[in-house]
């Protein structure tokens, strides 16, 4: 289990390939703010990055079961907690991101 010694607090776009955070804040307001939250991006959900492109924009993270590329100056106003040395089974066992009932639903890859 992570402990707050292990925890650190950064923009998502600092995230490494392969690391995993938890979403603890979004600052952006207006419409920029309303569209990184119709995207799924809002507190507490946990996303992976899965890599930056070469010149290091955009970024690719992976989150509730879809794949999400973000520019930079959007992933900027998403605040991560990233924890080392500790990486969650994700998505919980019967959680509302597991389960059919769920709200975001709406929100899967589609094929």
């Amino acid at each position: 289990m992570p402990t707050d010694e292990t925890r650190k607090t950064m923009s998502l776009r600092k995230l490494r390939r392969g690391q995993s955070a938890v979403i603890t804040g979004i600052t952006a307001d207006g419409e920029m703010g309303r569209r990184i939250r119709d995207m799924g991006l809002i507190p507490g959900v946990q996303v992976k990055c899965m890599g930056h492109a070469p010149l290091k924009d955009p970024m690719a993270m992976r989150l509730m079961g879809f794949t999400l590329t973000l520019r930079n100056n959007e992933a900027d106003f998403i605040t991560v907690a990233a924890w080392f040395g500790w990486s969650p089974r994700w998505p919980p066992a019967g959680s509302a991101f597991t389960t059919a009932a769920s709200p975001l639903v709406c929100m899967q890859a589609v094929p």
